[in-house]
């Protein structure tokens, strides 16, 4: 027996392995979902996706008022570690989870984010008596908008977007 073939041998079924399993994961994200399931197999064992490849870059985008309490962000800033922390990240995570919870009807349309926030404070706030491991009780001001394309990003001061807003109080 010898070990220096053995170990070759070794190093191109690792390989090859390697590579079935990545051609055979692409080729079921390119089938179409199966009529029995509603979706394709992997979105069923991956739910959540591979949204910095998928995720369209017009869709909206949740943003929250930077008056709410305790919220970490920007993520890479040097309260968060530059990035090392996820504390930050975790609040948006716990965010989005509450703003899944309200109907479209719920959310108040806006054009700029000032008109938000004073349509917001007008707002009763929405209750939500949950328990949260990276949020603090408080009020909050969420809302959604439509990116800013890039060309215009020098203007945000003045631009108007499609937007929606509510005011949650976490108790």
């Amino acid at each position: 027996m010898n070990f220096k073939s053995d170990k070759r041998n070794l190093f191109i079924s690792l390989i090859l392995g390697s590579a079935l399993l990545f051609g055979l994961s692409v080729f079921i994200n390119l089938v179409p979902s199966n009529p029995l399931l509603g979706k394709n197999a992997m979105s069923q064992l991956a739910p959540q996706g591979f949204a910095f490849y998928s995720k369209s870059p017009s869709d909206d985008v949740l943003m929250i008022h930077e008056s709410s309490p305790q919220i970490n962000l920007p993520n890479a800033s040097p309260h968060n570690i530059f990035g090392l922390s996820r504390h930050g990240r975790s609040q948006m995570i716990e965010l989005g989870s509450i703003e899944t919870d309200f109907p479209n009807s719920e959310w108040e349309p806006c054009k700029s984010e000032e008109e938000c926030v004073e349509i917001a404070n007008e707002q009763d706030p929405t209750i939500i008596d949950e328990e949260f491991k990276h949020l603090e009780h408080g009020e909050y001001i969420l809302y959604y908008r439509e990116p800013l394309n890039w060309y215009w990003r020098e203007y945000e001061e003045t631009s108007s977007f499609n937007a929606r807003v509510i005011k949650v109080k976490i108790i």
